[in-house]
């Protein structure tokens, strides 16, 4: 058994419901599943074993719609959310005036006590920050993050250490939590993720008490001393599976579809598309759908990916256009597949993980990439 069918084994079967959004009914749309996403939120608190749950809505919820997303897990219970950075933040606070939300990009040019005033909580990303936040003279409620071995963002070991004995920093800072990214989580059994966290917590010791935020979506599923003190879910709770080999008992939320335009038969030896990028090997069937590059598919995804049509794969043909795409449809009778038709770009045929694999990318890309660029119609608004 395939590691998409263990996944779909473990998931009940859904009712579909009527669905609400905008964009051209006759174009490519994503549709949006928040009924599969509550019921994500839902079975994923489930594994947890301490802690208060967050939600990551990141990047317009990765894609898919702040404003729909957030009040759709609000009425779920969540209380408590992490955004990108400040803008996003103040529409996420006047969508929902009574959660917490943490900001975790850093200031991104916007003083701490800016935030504060929206009532946001930014996770300083750097020495700088801090020390311009404590020099501010206003004391604020402030995240930090310790650099966990990504070299990304937050306060290296020896940063940390330095300012153990920095008692005038802290007086006038408010720490809220302590904040760390796994730079090892899609592999859960890799000893580094344990050590990451013993590492953290030596960093700290010496510095005010506060929650810890070590887990995302992957820790969920992993040795629940990874749990920590306040969890920030987000892939996983849109589908995304990202532990490869270890699969999440977690449905896709979304599915992509696109028109066929023309359906054209050409002879054995036709180039297709731009420079001549493919050429076919026996009298074909090639359909034109429309989305291309401009509209979520990858280009790498040419002469790669496939999409499905009645539940089974079609291959890409030719170079990728702009909104644009070919497709072979040989192997499919001719009163199967018709102008007018829309073929699965993502869904219940082909996963996330497999679009992104024949485009040597990740799900995260695809997903954003797609709510993004596509008109979103949504299911359980």
């Amino acid at each position: 058994m395939s590691a998409g069918a263990k996944v779909r084994a473990m998931l009940p079967p859904v009712t579909p419901l009527p669905l609400v959004g905008e964009g051209d009914p006759a174009g490519a749309r994503v549709l949006v599943d928040l009924d599969a996403i509550a019921r994500n939120y839902r079975r994923m608190d489930g594994y947890r074993r301490s802690g208060r749950f967050g939600v990551v809505l990141k990047e317009d919820a990765y894609g898919l719609g702040l404003e729909p997303v957030a009040r759709r897990l609000r009425r779920e219970g969540c209380g408590v959310f992490w955004v990108a950075d400040f803008p996003e933040g103040v529409r996420l606070r006047a969508l929902l005036p009574d959660v917490e939300i943490y900001v975790l990009s850093g200031l991104t040019g916007h003083p701490a006590s800016e935030h504060a005033a929206h009532g946001l909580v930014p996770v300083l990303a750097s020495m700088a920050e801090l020390e311009a936040t404590a020099a501010a003279g206003v004391r604020v409620r402030v995240g930090v993050m310790i650099d966990g071995g990504l070299v990304r963002l937050g306060l290296t070991d020896a940063e940390a250490t330095a300012l153990a004995g920095r008692p005038d920093v802290w007086a006038r800072l408010d720490v809220a939590c302590w904040v760390t990214q796994l730079a090892w989580f899609e592999r859960p059994d890799d000893e580094r993720n344990l050590a990451q966290l013993q590492r953290l917590r030596a960093a700290i010791a010496p510095l005010p008490e506060a929650p810890i935020s070590i887990a995302c979506s992957a820790a969920l599923f992993m040795d629940p001393s990874l749990h920590g003190d306040l969890l920030r879910v987000g892939s996983a709770l849109y589908g995304v599976q990202g532990t490869p080999g270890y699969p999440q008992p977690v449905e896709q939320v979304i599915e992509a579809t696109a028109p066929i335009i023309r359906i054209v038969a050409v002879g054995e030896g036709t180039p297709v598309g731009y420079g001549g990028g493919h050429v076919t090997r026996r009298p074909s069937r090639v359909a034109t759908i429309g989305i291309g590059y401009a509209t979520g598919l990858p280009v790498a995804m040419a002469d790669r990916g496939a999409v499905a049509i009645h539940g089974r794969r079609a291959p890409l043909m030719g170079r990728l256009s702009m909104n644009l795409a070919t497709v072979d449809v040989t192997d499919f009778a001719e009163d199967e597949v018709r102008p007018g038709d829309f073929v699965e770009i993502t869904g219940r045929t082909i996963s996330l993980a497999e679009m992104a694999a024949s485009a040597a990318t990740v799900s995260n890309e695809v997903l954003v990439r797609l709510g993004r660029t596509l008109p979103r119609l949504y299911r359980g608004a």
